[in-house]
């Protein structure tokens, strides 16, 4: 038995998905109330319903008893390559099973794929090369062996060149040991949006993939770090399935993909009332035909215009992308194809437009991608007004693995995304993905430095230099020079002495301020206070920084500064630095 629902595009994996409910509904009427056995029949069955997970912990009972049985290797590798539980394991059980000649000789492709993922391209390589050896007549599967050489080829190349991103988990807050995934960000960071196959689910439900059914929740932003999430309520979940789909910029319209009692196998949209979403509503038979509904979808910034995903009849090939435009009445104009320059012969999936609508990104297996779904960024041609040819975002946003969807906030440095990496949480994790190459903004660092007494030091400067100026000055009186008899080369020097400190107090004491950032050790910047007011204002990206002042007569001063990575960062930070007295 091939290892299943990777080889076949979306719209055939949705009728599939149909016989596969049928089939884990008579599975989940039968199955026994106790742990796994370790059972022959019930393995074969979990693995035909296509609930890996289920059929994974059989088969490893079983593999444990028969570690030569064949079979069961290859079952068992084909849990681990179509689950996100621990795929680097797929191969050393295909690999065993592929030893037996009287194997089937699909063993090799999904060798190929279980080599694939765990980068050993090479090893891939030579395993769909030998699968094409062995093949009878045409490629039956859907990503031919041809195609898998031509990814691991390309995937050795994007792995020697990576972009510059950095990964940050979520956190146990939002991620769970559960598939969490489709994550969608509001332009400005506050909101994210996304949906979970975790326990607790509304209705509590199993799914035929051994997973409990999806629903959908929100977590806010607050001060730069993530609240408790929250499942959105009955007006949008049910206790089948909803997935995220797209969200409209400003986080007022979301769309979600739905297996319930309602609709099957199709997009809905609800729009936000006060805190809350009202009902998901039907997009219309434009949207959601019968003969195929839409997967996922992007609107524009003013909500009249959509892209979205959709298997059509006279398409490119699989699921293409399609515009449509708001009609008056409510609905939805014929839908358009995107073309050929955006669409393949392959799957195309979860568009989502940025950069003011002038950006479109979205996920493809046709546009030579490094392995499965590779996400590709498209930029409008205003000139001869279409999408231009697609550019793949680069590993390691991409991977070996699907990579289907990511979500931008507004300036593009900030985007989310769900991975498989090895500091999550043991399945999808929701990720936050800082592009470095792109800048952030700037905050403002502004402040004063003060004694211990909290006075400014330019203030405490001026007042030691007065003292001695009145001094001085003193010593300049008629009567004083009368009764001392100071000679005339004596009051010359006073008075130039006078001049030399009031010119000091207009320029202040002499304090410079050095900033180095810590990530790269080099000096971000020198600056020097105000020299009237003593203040200092200076303008800081994103990073943690060391800060050191030296000024005359004090020790020096160091000390450490955040500036946040967030879309919407503080625009000041006001801060004073202590100097003491050198002894």
């Amino acid at each position: 038995m091939s290892s299943f629902l990777n080889h076949y595009p979306r719209f055939l994996k949705i009728a599939l998905l149909c016989q596969l409910l049928i089939a884990s509904i008579t599975v989940a009427a039968q199955k026994p109330n106790t742990d796994p056995l370790g059972d022959e029949k019930w393995a074969r069955a979990y693995l035909a319903a296509g609930d890996f997970v289920t059929a994974m912990k059989e088969y490893l009972l079983l593999v444990k008893r028969d570690s030569a049985n064949s079979e069961y290797n290859y079952n068992l590798g084909s849990c681990y390559l179509n689950t996100n539980i621990d795929k680097a394991k797929a191969w050393i059980y295909i690999e065993r099973s592929s030893l037996d000649p009287k194997m089937d000789p699909i063993v090799f492709y999904d060798l190929g794929r279980a080599y694939q993922s765990a980068y050993k391209f090479d090893e891939a390589i030579e395993a769909f090369t030998k699968y094409k050896s062995k093949l009878n007549g045409t490629d039956p599967n859907y990503i031919s062996a041809n195609v898998q050489i031509e990814m691991c080829n390309r995937a050795k190349e994007m792995v020697k060149h990576p972009i510059n991103v950095t990964f940050e988990n979520l956190g146990a807050r939002i991620n769970t040991p559960f598939p969490d995934y489709n994550p969608y960000i509001t332009k400005n960071e506050n909101t994210l949006y996304f949906c979970s196959k975790r326990a607790g689910n509304m209705g509590n439900l199993v799914d035929y993939d051994g997973y409990y059914t999806s629903d959908l929740f929100v977590v806010e932003n607050k001060y730069g770090s993530w609240d408790k999430c929250k499942r959105l309520p009955n007006t949008v979940n049910t206790p089948l399935i909803e997935e995220m789909a797209g969200l409209s910029p400003d986080g007022s319209m979301l769309f979600s993909y739905v297996d319930n009692l309602d609709a099957r196998f199709q997009i809905r949209y609800s729009v936000r009332q006060g805190k809350g979403f009202q009902l998901l509503q039907a997009m219309g038979p434009n949207i959601n035909p019968n003969n195929g509904g839409a997967t996922a979808a992007t609107v524009t910034r003013d909500k009249k215009t959509i892209i979205f995903a959709a298997v059509r009849d006279g398409g490119k090939g699989g699921s293409d992308l399609y515009t449509a435009r708001a009609l008056p009445n409510g609905g939805w104009s014929t839908p358009e194809n995107l073309g050929s320059l955006v669409n393949t012969d392959f799957d195309e999936d979860y568009p989502q437009l940025t950069n003011n609508d002038t950006r479109l990104y979205f996920s493809s297996i046709g546009h030579g991608s490094m392995g499965g779904f590779d996400i590709y960024y498209s930029d409008w041609d205003t000139v001869n007004s279409r999408w231009r040819e697609p550019v793949n975002v680069g590993y390691p946003v991409n991977t070996p693995d699907d990579n289907v969807q990511i979500s931008f906030t507004s300036s593009g440095r900030y985007a989310y995304m769900s991975a498989l990496r090895p500091e999550g949480y043991g399945n999808l994790d929701i990720y936050r993905v800082i592009f470095q190459d792109v800048k952030s903004s700037y905050t403002v660092l502004r402040g004063a430095f003060t004694s211990k007494d909290s006075m400014s030091i330019f203030d405490v400067y001026k007042q030691d230099l007065a003292k001695g100026l009145d001094t001085l000055k003193i010593k300049l009186d008629s009567s004083y020079l009368a009764i001392h008899k100071t000679a005339d080369t004596t009051v010359a020097r006073i008075k130039k002495t006078i001049q030399n400190i009031e010119s000091q107090m207009k320029k202040g004491p002499e304090v410079s301020i050095t900033v180095i950032n810590k990530a790269t050790n080099k000096t971000f910047g020198i600056y020097k206070p105000n020299p009237v007011t003593g203040r200092f204002a200076i303008a800081l990206e994103a990073g943690e920084y060391a800060v050191k002042a030296d000024c005359s007569g004090y020790q020096q001063l160091n000390a450490d500064i955040k500036i946040s990575d967030m879309e919407m960062p503080l625009k000041e930070i006001n801060r004073n630095f202590v100097l003491s007295k050198l002894q």
